[in-house]
Parts: structure tokens; C-alpha cells; sequence
């Protein structure tokens, strides 16, 4: 007997039909969603074939650094490398956009960012574009974790680059 698969998640650009499954998302997992909505056109979802919401990454561009915001992935779809998708996506996109570094606050997964590349860091060594932003003026310091990602830039396609 064969169990079945799930079926085949991707990550894609939100779009405003997607608004309310992510925002119940939300709520189920007792995530804040008022910054969510108002900023719904810097999200990235993650949807199955039939374009259900199974989790959302947010981006802020500000300057040359990028806040990543409301990473969450429901449930059912935990454990199977989806957190990291949606990182890669959001990753991906901001090296589209030229920036050079990605900040972060977590309260609870600070080991699951560091896998990803994410280190620690105090908001006094954060540029200021990135601690005037609502997630970090509104971050409890002494019970979370601000983590910055440095960004290397990705070669264009089709170039060849050769170290020596």
C-alpha cells in the first residue's frame, strides 16, 4: 500500500484573491494581521494546485535592505522544507531588487533562520531605514531575536564568472 502525495506546492507572487486564506492563516496561527493587509502587495504565497494558501513571506524594500515579515506555514505543510522555500523565494527576490541585506525579528525560530544563513545581530548595528520599520519599532528586545542575512549578488544568466 502506497500512501498518497500531497500535492505539489509553489511559491508565487500574492495576488489580491489570496488576502483572506492568508490572513486566516494567520489567525490560526496567532500571527498579527493588520500589517499583513496593509502591505499585501509585498507578500509571496505558497499555494497547492488548487491555489490553497498553505503559507506567506513578506518583503519591505527599504534603501539597499530588505525586512523579511510574516514568515508562516500552516500546520500541515511543516517539516517538509516549506519555511525554507518561502526564505529562498524571498531571498531570490531581493537579489532582483539589488539589495544587499535581509533583517528579521523572531522570537521563536532563531535556529531555523541561522540554518539559513541568518546570524544575530543588535538592532544598534541595523541601518536606520531597517529600525524606523513597524517590526522592529514594535519587537519586544528582550524577548526576541533581530538577525540580519548579508546578500551576495546573483550572477546574471548566461555570464560566466570566473574567479581567480
Amino acid at each position: 500500500m502506497t500512501t498518497p502525495r500531497s500535492p505539489a506546492l509553489i511559491v508565487r507572487r500574492a495576488s489580491p484573491d489570496d488576502l483572506v486564506p492568508a490572513l486566516e492563516l494567520l489567525k490560526v496561527l496567532g500571527v498579527s494581521r493588520a500589517v499583513v493587509a496593509a502591505n499585501w502587495d509585498h507578500y509571496l504565497v505558497l499555494v497547492n494546485a488548487a491555489h490553497v494558501v498553505s503559507g506567506l513571506v513578506g518583503l519591505e524594500v527599504r534603501g539597499t535592505a530588505g525586512v523579511v515579515r510574516s514568515v508562516a506555514v500552516e500546520p500541515s505543510a511543516r517539516g517538509r522544507g516549506q519555511g525554507r522555500r518561502l526564505i529562498e523565494a524571498v531571498r531570490a527576490r531581493a537579489r532582483r531588487e539589488r539589495l544587499t541585506d535581509l533583517f528579521l525579528v523572531t522570537y521563536t525560530q532563531r535556529d531555523f533562520y541561522a540554518r539559513l544563513r541568518f546570524s544575530p545581530v543588535s538592532v544598534d548595528d541595523c541601518p536606520d531605514e531597517v529600525v524606523t520599520t513597524l517590526s522592529f519599532q514594535q519587537a519586544d528586545v528582550s524577548a526576541g531575536w533581530f538577525m540580519h542575512c548579508p546578500l551576495s549578488p546573483s550572477p546574471r544568466p548566461g555570464k560566466v564568472h570566473r574567479t581567480r
